[in-house]
């Protein structure tokens, strides 16, 4: 029974300590709604309240849309009440100098305090009291002071979000709701208009190995005819045949190869569509020339166990051959090779590939044997 007691009388020490929490939650919202929220607004600057976007006549909620408005109301309390403001509003703006007034200005007042505290016991009580107003100024917010630059910023930022998603033709315009005395809200009517189609898809590629990769792996595509035009569509392919070339043994490939080209001149809402795939840039010490891109293949695959700086130079002293491997080190091997062999996915004779790079790295680092393993690939002619 005792235990019982004692559970109960925890349980509602815990309640009332809830339930203080929330009280002072409440005292402290009711006291500082009584704040102005201009305080700290310019008298000929007014504080932007409210700011919506409204979509073919819809009201656009969606966090990705919003993102684009380069300046944003101040944050409220259950969408009502700005808490963070007021907190900011409350804090002094230069709260060291008006306490250093407060408690020397009045000679009666500093003796009366010298009385009670010691220099240190007041220093300590100044220094708790900005403190605190720092404290407020860090979690608060201060106005979102309207600023017209900013508003054109957004009405740009909207433009080019939907440009991006096909809407090449989009309006964007704004309305001023002067809805108080100092205080403004800004309305973006966004007009889409009609969507650019992707109709012709072309490709100038110069590298028939890559031509022939392209050709045999366009079912993956992320750009597809008769869809609506979208710059992320044409991302996502960049990387698609970047990787694809890449894993199937162009070593020297980027993605700085391949652009993109658009014509919807006179084609009524269409988009036809040029992909370019250069051929490889060869940089000499004087010129610059051009190459055709051509497939690697692993010729030889070496495994410096304890290589380090200290080993840097040196010839290894042992050496052990493995399913294709080579294993060396500098002194007695420490390792077996058959252990060491299943991380290790780059294959003698099999094309280079990033893939078996990651894969590599991913298992020899999951065997937490080496600290720091380092893959280089030297090419040759």
């Amino acid at each position: 029974m005792k235990i019982n007691k004692l559970t109960s009388f925890t349980r509602s020490g815990s309640s009332m300590r809830i339930l203080t929490k929330i009280s002072l939650i409440t005292l402290t919202c009711a006291m500082l709604s009584g704040c102005d929220v201009l305080k700290r607004v310019p008298k000929n600057q007014s504080l932007l309240t409210h700011a919506s976007i409204v979509v073919d006549g819809q009201k656009e909620k969606s966090e990705e849309v919003n993102a684009m408005l380069t300046q944003k109301p101040n944050s409220k309390l259950f969408s009502k009440f700005p808490l963070r403001l007021h907190l900011y509003n409350s804090a002094r703006p230069n709260r060291d100098s008006i306490f250093s007034a407060w408690r020397y200005s009045d000679p009666k007042r500093a003796a009366r305090l010298r009385k009670i505290y010691s220099n240190k016991q007041l220093d300590r009580i100044e220094d708790w009291a900005l403190s605190f107003n720092n404290w407020l100024k860090t979690i608060g917010e201060p106005p979102s002071v309207f600023n017209p630059s900013a508003s054109e910023r957004s009405k740009e930022n909207l433009r080019a979000f939907y440009f991006k998603k096909g809407w090449f033709d989009v309006e964007v315009t704004e309305s001023i709701d002067s809805l108080d005395v100092q205080k403004i809200g800004v309305n973006y009517k966004v007009t889409k208009n009609k969507p650019y189609i992707i109709d012709s898809l072309f490709q100038n590629i110069s590298s028939p190995v890559i031509e022939k990769l392209y050709s045999e792996n366009t079912s993956e595509s992320k750009v597809k005819s008769g869809e609506t035009f979208n710059e992320n569509n044409f991302i996502a392919e960049r990387e698609r045949l970047t990787g694809l070339f890449r894993n199937k043994g162009i070593y020297h490939f980027s993605s700085d190869y391949i652009s993109f080209k658009f014509d919807t001149i006179g084609t009524g809402q269409k988009v036809n569509t040029i992909l370019n795939i250069e051929d490889r840039i060869i940089r000499n010490e004087d010129s610059v020339s051009r190459a055709k891109f051509r497939p690697y293949k692993i010729k030889k695959v070496q495994i410096f166990t304890d290589s380090n700086a200290d080993n840097r130079g040196k010839t290894p002293t042992d050496s052990i051959k493995y399913r294709g491997f080579v294993f060396y080190s500098y002194g007695p091997m420490k390792y077996r090779p058959q252990a060491l062999a299943k991380a290790i996915f780059i294959k003698p004779d099999s094309l280079f590939s990033d893939n078996d790079r990651s894969s590599t790295y991913r298992y020899i680092n999951e065997l937490q044997t080496f600290k720091y393993p380092n893959i280089e690939y030297q090419p040759t002619r």
